[in-house]
């Protein structure tokens, strides 16, 4: 009997588990293919970068001719078939005998894909309407006027395919073109078209390690889609509901598509009988993209003459219009007149900027209007669930992984799929994240103009064409490369000159930052990472004519390093600035309890938004072995404030229980210049108490780095001596499964207890700390039960997802507020279990 293989990034693999697929007629086996378990499939996903880099050495010119080329080796050569070959006929035969598809239909679902992928340079231009393709390979260009960057949102593209034709097939395969590898979960009883384009592909050219091919089950295709940043799915109303709310799957199914007609033309819907006919029927109304017959008319008089319109423009789309559709609706934005609305819409018809989504859903294009867009004033409030318009500021810190930058990436990221037009803008440096940089390419408040407009007033009056040297990529690039000194007493002139605004040494870098925003079109809503950069909010919303939001993620440590006067003038600052800001966002209940006093925010503006990170990748660790030793980690900069010294404490004195065993302390995170000598002190106290080669230090991880580090440990503590607002490395390790122990203090009790994934113990007790970690050594159940809690807990809570419902809910409001020109009632600040 034919065998088909498994295909873990194009390498063949025959498993002992095998399904078989029968003869629609004899309902004798027909063909045997092997079944990946969800093991297996999770295991190969973590090569998804690898994978991408495969396809990203190839100019999109050169894909597009390879796409070409294997169109004519999919319609007429014969390839490799399992430990056989198949020929266009065989193909054929074999499609008919598992499917029941008449002869005729394959062949004409196998004429479709042809014409795909031979037109695929067609198809591209039709996805980015007209896009200069170069901006693929450069990630940044201009055309028409227009300044565009393009980046991918995902590493690969998970595709769970229906059985009923062939030519859903041509959904996926644009992904190659935009270099995007891919994950394919088969039909059951199609299993040969995906092989055979894979096939074709590799022949063509395009290396074998961008494909996997993996028959499974149910569970393994959640795996896939789970794994994969993007992904397809094809099926009945039953098998696509679980998967309906979640932004990251393009959905496929019964009744999805729709034929419609618009107001200007519904007279003439004799003229369209072809179109309609065609879609409703054509393949024999097998497809997943057969249009639905659903009618509606534009007024009640023309019910007789439509019969199927609506208000939408004309077209048919075989493509995904199910539940989630409705949220890319086109944009008229609050905030201006109508004659900027019409110059709006006419350049959304000719450029990049409303971001279409590609077929395989891996990847947009986005374009700045280089025209200036008329404010008058508020405009009426926005329906609720449209996608919004969102500027957010974050700050940069060189080539160090802020918390900061990561949270606000993964906001911005998130977001972005679900259909709203984020600008993510960099100052200071560009930000280095741990997933795909969403942010602008050009920096504001560049560090090197920031440091010598403040040391010298010449360089407060330099004209901007000269700025441009030390504003420079290279430029800001090589600043980086050197630690950043982040002693907050050498920053105190600095931060209140930041928190001046318009009166601080650096008016000429808000000065530029506000002639860039005015080309843009309008926002709906301005984000500011915290509160150090309040001295932006007033020139900003003046400037913009719109509501300004304010994150709180950890600035209180920061000031109550400063130095006096420089400490007193920031928070009075600050305070001065509270009421230019319309919402404060904090990351925790903690501190949304706790800055209203220290920043006099009045209560009924701060709105909970807690952290949330993104789950790709995360992986449950594996039931460490019997002899093993105990692995205690932490993973966190490496500072004085973080407790690393308390943990190497706690450690020595756990390590003299006399039921301690064999352990090791592992350490991983960013480590500044002037810690050096901190982190010295920690080592020699680990040898002077004979620990000293259990000890080790694994430097800046980047995030697979990280997540196989986290997988490593048997529990994670990061005792910080101050109240961490935050606990962002928490959430990480609970979603690997790790459990924590971790002083009760700021934030860490709220986490631990949400999500009962750890121990919480006295503050700055080594003893008490000690305790904490023996208690997970020697108790399997505990460690368990708290490993499972953990895992499950931050999946609950602390999802990106959650994490931008909530910030959604919060824009959603404000901009409600800006429209109707009032203020919203006050309201108690919500708790973060609700």
């Amino acid at each position: 009997m034919l065998h088909i293989p498994i295909l873990r990034w194009g390498e063949p693999y025959r498993s002992l588990e095998a399904a078989r697929a029968v003869h629609y007629r004899t309902r004798e086996p027909f063909v045997e293919v092997s079944q990946a378990n969800v093991g297996l499939i999770r295991r190969d996903l973590r090569g998804q970068a690898e994978a991408r880099a495969a396809l990203s050495e190839f100019p999109v010119a050169e894909l597009l001719a390879l796409c070409k080329r294997a169109a004519g080796h999919f319609a007429s050569d014969e390839l490799p078939l399992g430990d056989g070959a198949q020929t266009p006929e065989d193909y054929v035969r074999q499609v008919t005998a598992t499917t029941g598809m008449p002869h005729v239909l394959v062949r004409r679902n196998l004429e479709k894909i042809r014409g795909v992928l031979d037109t695929m340079g067609d198809v591209l231009a039709g996805l980015t309407r007209g896009l200069d393709l170069s901006v693929l390979d450069e990630g940044f260009g201009e055309q028409g006027g227009q300044v565009l960057s393009f980046y991918p949102v995902t590493q690969a593209l998970g595709v769970v395919l229906p059985s009923n034709s062939p030519a859903v097939h041509a959904l996926w395969t644009p992904a190659v073109a935009l270099k995007t590898p891919l994950v394919l979960k088969p039909g059951a009883a199609e299993p040969w078209t995906p092989y055979r384009l894979i096939e074709a592909f590799a022949r063509a050219g395009l290396p074998r390690g961008a494909f996997g091919y993996y028959p499974t089950d149910h569970a393994g295709s959640g795996v896939i889609l789970e794994q994969t940043g993007r992904g397809m799915m094809f099926g009945d109303a039953s098998s696509v509901g679980a998967w309906k709310d979640d932004p990251r799957v393009e959905l496929h199914g019964p009744g999805y598509s729709k034929v419609v007609i618009g107001e200007d033309c519904a007279d003439e819907w004799e003229q369209h009988l072809d179109v309609i006919a065609a879609s409703i029927a054509d393949n024999g109304g097998r497809s997943c993209v057969n249009a639905s017959g659903s009618t509606r008319s534009p007024t009640a008089s023309s019910c007789s003459r439509s019969p199927a319109s609506s208000r939408s423009a004309r077209t048919r789309y075989p493509r995904r219009s199910g539940p989630r559709s409705s949220s890319r609706p086109s944009r008229a934005t609050p905030g201006s007149s109508d004659a900027s609305r019409s110059r709006r819409s006419s350049a959304a018809s000719t450029s990049a900027r409303s971001r279409p989504t590609s077929y395989a859903g891996t990847s947009r294009t986005r374009a700045t209007s280089s025209s200036t867009f008329t404010r008058a004033g508020p405009s009426t409030a926005r329906p609720p669930g449209e996608a919004m318009r969102i500027l957010y500021i974050t700050a940069g810190a060189a080539q160090m992984y802020c918390g900061s930058c990561l949270r606000d990436n993964a906001l911005a990221t998130e977001l972005m799929a679900r259909g709203h037009d984020v600008v993510l803008v960099p100052l200071y440096t560009p930000t280095l994240t741990d997933e795909p940089n969403v942010s602008r390419g050009r920096v504001f408040f560049g560090g090197i103009s920031v440091y010598l407009e403040q040391h010298s007033a010449l360089f407060r009056r330099t004209p901007r064409l000269l700025d441009r040297l030390w504003d420079s990529k290279l430029a800001l690039k090589l600043a980086s490369r050197s630690s950043i000194q982040t002693s907050p007493r050498m920053l105190g002139e600095l931060t209140v000159s930041m928190l001046r605004g318009e009166d601080g040494n650096q008016r000429k870098e808000l000065e530029k930052l506000i002639d860039w925003l005015k080309t843009e079109p309008p926002f709906d809503v301005l984000c500011l990472p915290y509160t150090l950069l309040i001295g932006l909010a007033a020139p900003l919303r003046e400037a913009l004519g719109r509501p300004v939001c304010c994150t709180l993620q950890g600035e209180d440590l920061f000031l109550e390093g400063l130095p006096e006067p420089y400490r007193s003038e920031s928070l009075r600052l600050i305070r001065e600035n509270v009421r230019h800001v319309e919402r404060f966002l904090p990351v925790s209940q903690y501190y949304a309890e706790f800055m209203p006093g220290y920043l006099h925010i009045p209560r009924e503006k701060m709105r909970l938004v807690p952290l949330g990170i993104n789950m790709q990748g995360y992986e449950r660790r594996a039931p460490r072995g019997g002899g093993s030793p105990f692995t205690v980690g932490y993973f966190a900069r490496v500072a004085p404030e973080k407790g690393l010294h308390l943990l190497a404490e706690g450690y020595v004195k756990m390590r003299g229980r006399p039921n301690a065993g064999e352990a090791r302390l592992e350490v991983a995170g960013y480590l500044g210049e002037e810690h050096r000598g901190y982190l010295a002190g920690v080592e020699r106290r680990m040898r002077e108490a004979g620990l000293g080669a259990e000890f080790n230090y694994r430097g800046v991880l980047d995030r697979e780095g990280k997540i196989a580090f986290l997988r490593g440990l048997d529990v994670l503590s990061v005792p910080a001596t101050y109240d961490e607002p935050k606990g962002i490395f928490l959430l990480e390790a609970m979603a690997c499964g790790v459990p924590v122990v971790q002083p009760r203090r700021g934030a860490f009790t709220e986490v631990v207890e949400r999500t009962g994934g750890g121990l919480l113990v006295e503050p700055d007790d080594a003893a008490s700390l000690a305790e904490g970690l023996l208690r997970v050594k020697t108790d399997a159940a505990l460690a368990s039960g708290l490993s499972a809690a953990g895992y499950a807990g931050v999946r609950r809570h602390h999802t990106v997802a959650r994490m931008a419902d909530r910030a959604l809910e919060v824009y959603e409001e404000v901009a409600g507020v800006a429209a109707r020109g009032t203020e919203a009632p006050p309201a108690a600040v919500a708790r973060a279990g609700k």
